[in-house]
Formats: structure tokens, C-alpha cells, sequence
């Protein structure tokens, strides 16, 4: 009902609610984890799915890695970027080692250090009539969650993806990320990969 309630809506009122607080982008927790990957496993091909048990390892080795758009109360997207060091970083974006192999890896931020960001998802629920909208706020959030850890003595060395989908791609490329290869993964497609040193 809210969904066919905000479609009706003109851009202004729109944008008084969603300043009124019913869509934010906050820090993710394990409670969300069930609906965030609901949304990548309906979305994202299956040789992409990750587990529920990786996700919770590694929300709990660094519980600040990922950032969900909230729409009352429901998940509407989600980014994420694994804070790694470089050896690591480069082994996943080679494909010498799987995203799903990191959680061991995953660095913490509770001390200043440097730090390689693999960009593991982003996406919106492109089922809603709103994925626009829903987009635009959730990608107008990166730039402050990369403040935010500038300020905790984070310095962010590098940022580099796998990018799977045409989307995924222009989001890479909107911050002047630049494709430095690809990687042909186990499903024997062929994916770009995009990396900056900062966004």
C-alpha cells in the first residue's frame, strides 16, 4: 500500500517524505542480512549468491562494511565494500582467489590503517517503480560513508569491483572508476573489472 501511495506522488512530495525520514540509508546489521540477500538472490545470477553464514562472518569482523537503504522498514538496497589488504584485494580481482573466500580477511576498523575496498555488491530492488529514486539515494550515500572512515584514520588506497551487470558498470563509471581489465569467471562469462583510487 505505501508503494502505490508514493507512486502517485509529484517529485516534491516525494522529496518531502523521503526528508521526512521513511527512506534513509543506514549501516547494516546481521537482522537485515535474511532481506538483503532475499533481494542479491533475486537478482544477482546464482554463481554470485553468497551465504548467510559468510555474510554474518563477516558483518561480525567488521560490522561497518555495509550500508542499506531503508524504506519503511523495508530493504530496498544495499552496497558493500570488504576492507582488505592489498595482496588479498589483488588475488580476488585476478580470480585467483573468490569473493567468497575473504571473511577471513576481512580487516577491521577499530585503528587507523590503510585499506583496499572491494566494492562486493551494490544494487536496488529494480522491481520497484521507484528504483530511480531509490538509487539516486543510495548511491548519494557512498561519498559519506568514505568520509566517515577518512575520519576514523581509514585511508582507502584503492577501490576495485567485479562488475556482473550493465548497471552495475554505469555505477562504476559515474565515480570515474576506469576498467583496468577483466576476469572470466567460473560460469565462463568474461567481466570487467574497475578500480579508483578514490570516489
Amino acid at each position: 500500500m505505501i508503494q502505490v501511495t508514493l507512486i502517485r506522488l509529484s517529485d516534491r512530495k516525494l522529496s518531502t517524505l523521503l526528508a521526512g525520514g521513511i527512506m534513509q540509508v543506514r549501516k547494516g546489521t546481521i537482522a537485515d542480512l535474511k532481506d538483503v540477500l532475499q533481494l542479491e538472490h533475486r537478482l544477482y545470477p546464482r554463481q554470485w549468491h553468497v551465504s548467510e553464514e559468510f555474510a554474518k562472518e563477516v558483518l561480525t569482523r567488521n560490522e561497518d562494511i555495509i550500508r542499506v537503504l531503508d524504506v519503511h522498514g523495508v530493504v530496498k538496497g544495499h552496497y558493500a565494500f570488504l576492507p582488505l589488504e592489498k595482496e588479498i584485494y589483488e588475488k580476488v580481482l585476478h580470480g585467483e582467489m573468490d569473493e567468497k573466500e575473504v571473511a577471513d580477511y576481512v580487516l577491521d576498523y577499530k585503528k587507523p590503517r590503510n585499506v583496499f575496498l572491494y566494492w562486493t555488491t551494490v544494487m536496488v530492488d529494480i522491481k520497484d517503480p521507484l528504483r530511480a529514486q531509490l538509487a539516486k539515494n543510495l548511491l548519494s550515500d557512498i561519498p559519506y560513508y568514505l568520509q566517515g572512515l577518512k575520519e576514523k584514520g581509514i585511508r582507502v588506497m584503492e577501490i576495485g569491483g567485479i562488475f556482473i551487470s550493465e548497471q552495475g558498470m554505469r555505477v562504476a563509471q559515474r565515480f570515474d572508476m576506469k576498467q583496468t581489465g577483466t576476469i572470466t569467471y567460473t560460469d565462463g562469462e568474461t567481466y570487467p573489472i574497475y578500480r579508483a583510487t578514490s570516489i
